[in-house]
């Protein structure tokens, strides 16, 4: 199973040996929005705050783009309505 980025974040917060307040202090991010996060409370945290908190944690983060071909597209599309 794939890890949400919540998962992921407390689990290199907790390797990193930090609390959430060590952590709040390295990054400026609250106390609250980490926990949020790390809760699933925040499910769709800002990208901003995301990279704040790997920055802080020493980690980083790879982005892909994944190509879709216009069948691909269509059949996502169709799925999210509940078509397919």
């Amino acid at each position: 199973m794939t890890k949400t980025i919540n998962q992921k974040l407390k689990e290199f917060r907790k390797n990193a040996d930090l609390t959430v307040k060590e952590l709040s202090d390295l990054t400026g991010i609250s106390e609250v929005t980490i926990v949020g996060i790390e809760t699933e409370r925040i499910t769709d945290p800002k990208f901003s705050t995301v990279v704040a908190l790997l920055k802080g944690l020493g980690a980083r983060m790879n982005i892909t783009q994944k190509s879709f071909s216009p069948l691909d597209q269509i059949k996502s599309y169709l799925k999210s309505k509940g078509v397919m």
